[in-house]
């Protein structure tokens, strides 16, 4: 058994999943045409919402089994900015703030403050509406691509997370979606409130740069004890990373999803969860988390995804059950691989399916001279993975 250093083998392997600018090509065309369609249908039933759609394509994510494709500059929050001046009123222990404006009628409004079930209800109707006169778009790339939309809501039935799926139609069948079987683009995104230093500053605890956006968005409410006029504050320092970092993120994302697909974990593999675990790990560690390994962000990612359990807000039955189970055993081997640095090539194929090999400078030029290769239009949806087999 072949034991190799923990750290530099996810290094590794990070590198190797870089991009293949063909088959991802594919794949970003079809999602701004079906992304054109959305922002379309917005801007003709001049939706207060229309401004915002336009990051729509940041939150997209290609699924094909254990194959998963996002942007570089992926994203799970869709920033919308107000028409109108608020004030704000911010609560240090619980980092959150208050929304409002005196006498002011506006249908984001419930009395003289913003709330987020208003906005998110609004959403969730408009969208519903959108989709069901949409139907179908055919992507750039042949293949069509049939609408659907849910959302995620809390205990009293208020959206947090909106889903939007583009399902590639290649069957008569429909596949599982349980089990993330069916082939498609997903849109899971968190509706946030957009402000900067020229609107709203942020109080010193935050500790914001010079120059800075920063997010409010509405809270999970799972007991009555919680205010529904509060916003979460969040203050997105992955908008202001280098291309190194954020590729970095983007394939230990990738890695992340392959590992726990391959092990049955369907929920945890989600990409809204796995990017939901991925921006909690950078808010915790602030702007030294460019400077982590792929192996450290990978660790704290799916411990966030645990500790946070937002798993069981998705769904709480005994198959959620099992699959916590099974993602706490792979943290615990991540962890344990990361504390000793060590890993063998049997756990790296049993875990990410993969057959590795360590690879030699003349290896690592020749996939520098693939990713400038031309590529063929591919024939079929299965032929569009991104990824090279290691």
């Amino acid at each position: 058994m072949t034991e190799l250093q923990f750290v530099s083998t996810m290094e590794d392997i990070a590198f190797l999943y870089c991009y293949d600018m063909g088959p991802h090509g594919y794949f970003i065309n079809d999602v701004h045409t079906i992304c054109g369609s959305i922002q379309k249908v917005f801007t003709l039933n001049r939706s207060l919402f229309q401004t915002c759609m336009r990051n729509l394509h940041k939150t997209a994510a290609y699924m094909d089994h254990a194959e998963l494709d996002m942007p570089l500059h992926f994203d799970m929050f869709l920033p919308l900015r107000l028409p109108m001046a608020v004030h704000a009123v911010f609560k240090e222990k619980e980092r959150t703030v208050r929304l409002g404006r005196p006498n002011f009628i506006h249908p984001f409004f419930c009395g003289n403050v913003l709330n987020p079930h208003c906005i998110n209800l609004m959403l969730q109707s408009e969208m519903n509406q959108v989709v069901a006169h949409i139907g179908s778009v055919l992507g750039q790339s042949g293949v069509l691509f049939e609408l659907s939309y849910t959302a995620l809501t809390d205990n009293y039935n208020v959206p947090f997370v909106h889903q939007l799926v583009a399902e590639a139609r290649i069957g008569p069948h429909s596949p599982s979606r349980e089990k993330n079987e069916m082939i498609c683009i997903r849109f899971d995104f968190v509706l946030a409130l957009e402000f900067d230093v020229n609107s709203i500053l942020l109080p010193p605890y935050f500790k914001p740069p010079t120059q800075y956006k920063w997010l409010a968005y509405g809270m999970v409410h799972l007991s009555s004890h919680q205010d529904p006029a509060d916003w979460a504050v969040l203050l997105p320092k992955w908008q202001y990373a280098h291309l190194g970092t954020l590729l970095r993120g983007l394939n230990m994302s990738v890695m992340l999803y392959r590992m726990l697909y391959n092990h049955g974990c369907y929920r945890f593999a989600l990409p809204a969860v796995i990017k939901f675990g991925y921006f909690l790990t950078i808010e915790d560690r602030g702007i030294d988390y460019m400077r982590m390994t792929v192996a450290e962000l990978m660790v704290a990612t799916l411990g966030h995804q645990l500790s946070r359990n937002l798993c069981a807000i998705v769904s709480t039955n005994a198959v959620t059950d099992e699959q916590q189970k099974c993602a706490q055993e792979i943290h615990t081997m991540l962890s344990n691989a990361l504390q000793f640095n060590v890993i063998s090539v049997d756990v790296i194929y049993q875990y990410f399916r993969i057959r590795y090999i360590p690879p030699t400078p003349c290896r690592l030029n020749r996939s520098l001279e693939n990713l400038r290769a031309p590529v063929t239009p591919p024939t079929s949806v299965r032929s569009r993975i991104r990824r090279r087999s290691i």
